[in-house]
């Protein structure tokens, strides 16, 4: 999963590397901006067919590739026990 993201994250930032620890939301660098995390996000709900609900977007949800990861696979699990 994390692989995936990186190498979205990357073709949109048109980046050559990116850790699975870089901040992605950082007031002071703006690593990504509010376009861009609304194109994530739907990129997400429609790879992984999730649906986010506003509680979860939230700057500790979406600062890493690690985190966002943890995210989805919260989400599936919750999905999966319904």
């Amino acid at each position: 999963m994390n692989d995936q993201i990186i190498s979205y994250i990357k073709e949109l930032k048109h980046l050559k590397d990116l850790s699975d620890e870089q901040r992605l939301i950082d007031p002071m660098s703006g690593f990504l901006d509010s376009l861009e995390i609304a194109e994530l996000v739907s990129w997400l709900e429609s790879t992984f067919h999730i649906r986010f609900d506003q509680n979860d977007l939230t700057d500790e949800n979406l600062a890493t590739v690690r985190s966002i990861s943890a995210l989805i696979s919260r989400k599936i699990s919750v999905s999966n026990n319904n």
